[in-house]
């Protein structure tokens, strides 16, 4: 979840997130930003192609598997819109559960692919939230990845083959969390109903990294190292104390232009407590970047003050000191008061 860089990011990017819910129109629960409300016909409709019959509504099509018992019960209509009975004085699982229904003959989806699929959501009381086949069957078409899909779609969907109907019963954890999601209350137990129709894998290429001549470390601040993909990890110095002051030691010394004051950035970048405790990551959501204002308000002024000066293609530590990040209010897993430690990739500014 991104609680890392604007001023008011304590709830930014829930997946299905909160900011991708807000985007689909009434739907509001759609695990991605994108499916939209396509509308009912009404009598003034003069297409002349109107009134003919409408093409059947694509769904999973293989062999059925048997029920597991303690699970809500799924019933399809003839469309193949599917409607559940939860068993009476059933607790819901601790767990995710990942429970094929129908066994696609299609291939394995892989982590990152490229997803098409109907699905209907409920809470575990049976309270319907969603439904793609509500909207006329048309597919959501998602990348399964964490940041663009709750965690619970993610895990739960990759192993399964294409053309299978899937029962997914996902705990708060892997969902909305403690969000107030309009029609899903916070740490609600989520009950989906997905038939992957097509799945293409991703060929996604390097992730974009910092590039540039490396600067020697500095002794006593955190050290940071890097993976193959360039996604950082950090190790603090026993017994240190936190920095009272703004740090922004650069790492890898890039060869671009100058970042102004107010540029628009993108930037990968991953921050931690500085108890070593991560919060969040580009790296962890697919190494998709993150591009934002250095304008006044709307990065945290740790950033902003941090980044200015510095060249694009550069690596750079910062360490926040409370005033200049969340303060006292915190946010989200940043509790009040706290020390950040950041690692930011400047990939471009303008």
């Amino acid at each position: 979840m991104s609680y890392t860089w604007r001023v008011a990011a304590a709830a930014a990017a829930l997946l299905l997130t909160a900011s991708c819910a807000t985007q689909a129109g009434d739907s509001t629960e759609d695990p991605l930003a994108g499916a939209s409300d396509t509308g009912t016909p009404t009598s003034e409709n003069t297409d002349p192609d109107a009134s003919a019959p409408a093409e059947p509504i694509p769904r999973a099509s293989g062999e059925a598997v048997a029920p597991v018992e303690g699970l809500p019960t799924v019933t399809l209509d003839e469309s193949g819109a599917p409607s559940i009975s939860v068993p009476a004085d059933a607790e819901p699982p601790a767990e995710l559960v990942a429970q094929t229904l129908i066994k696609g003959p299609g291939a394995p989806v892989t982590d990152g692919s490229e997803i098409s699929a109907q699905y209907a959501g409920w809470l575990w009381d049976g309270t319907p939230f969603d439904s793609s086949w509500d909207r006329g069957g048309i597919p959501l078409d998602a990348v399964l990845s964490s940041g663009q899909l709750i965690d619970g779609w993610v895990v739960g969907l990759i192993g399964q083959t294409v053309g299978s109907q899937v029962l997914l019963v996902i705990p708060p954890e892997l969902g909305y969390g403690d969000a107030d999601m309009g029609s899903i209350p916070p740490n609600s137990t989520l009950v989906f109903v997905v038939d992957i129709l097509s799945a293409t894998a991703s060929e996604a290429g390097p992730i974009p990294r910092a590039s540039g001549q490396t600067v020697p470390p500095v002794e006593g601040l955190p050290v940071v190292t890097l993976d193959d993909a360039g996604a950082p990890s950090i190790a603090i110095p026993a017994d240190a104390e936190p920095p009272a002051e703004l740090v922004a030691q650069t790492l890898i010394k890039g060869e671009g232009g100058v970042v102004a004051e107010g540029a628009e950035i993108s930037a990968q970048y991953a921050g931690w407590l500085w108890d070593g405790t991560q919060f969040d990551s580009s790296w962890d959501r697919g190494g998709e970047p993150m591009d934002a204002s250095l304008a006044p308000g709307q990065l945290i002024e740790g950033w902003a003050q941090g980044l200015v000066g510095q060249t694009e293609g550069s690596q750079v530590l910062l360490i926040i000191p409370p005033e200049l990040g969340y303060g006292e209010a915190g946010s989200g897993p940043i509790p009040p008061n706290a020390t950040l430690v950041f690692v930011v990739d400047i990939l471009s500014a303008s």
